[in-house]
């Protein structure tokens, strides 16, 4: 479950706060998207007494590459079925993406990863059988500004 004063970090432990679809075992500090799309499903608990009509959604996130061959991966977030970023990643970087408070729900929220690029590692000589897309570090909401 999260909540605006949590986030969820990756271990090989898990991420007990959600749900994974479409994502490798957790590693040391981060958890690898294997295909095209994947899924980040949680539950959140409100607090009322913060104020904002907005949240936002940040993510820590890199994706598979090898430069120059494979520089990067077109990736595409969506929050409950709103999308929330669009850009070309070529580095470890954090998002920030933006929707009504009113998103939230109780229970079944999903974050969408769409990235159409995915790469077996093993097609430009890394020893990795999997299709890899994104690489999540952290996910934290918190209230907008």
């Amino acid at each position: 479950m999260l909540t605006f004063t949590n986030s969820v970090t990756f271990t090989e432990k898990g991420a007990n706060a959600v749900s994974l679809r479409n994502f490798s075992e957790p590693e040391d500090g981060f958890v690898w998207s294997h295909g095209k799309w994947c899924e980040v499903v949680f539950s959140f608990t409100d607090d009322k007494t913060v104020k904002a009509s907005i949240a936002d959604v940040i993510l820590e996130l890199d994706v598979f590459k090898v430069p120059p061959t494979f520089p990067g991966q077109d990736v595409f977030i969506y929050f409950n079925g709103l999308r929330v970023a669009s850009l070309f990643v070529n580095r470890r970087l954090t998002i920030l993406g933006t929707f009504p408070r009113s998103f939230l729900r109780a229970n079944e929220n999903v974050i969408t990863f769409d990235s159409p690029d995915v790469i077996e590692p093993r097609s430009v000589g890394v020893q990795d059988d999997r299709k890899l897309g994104i690489q999540l570090f952290n996910i934290k909401i918190r209230p907008g500004e």
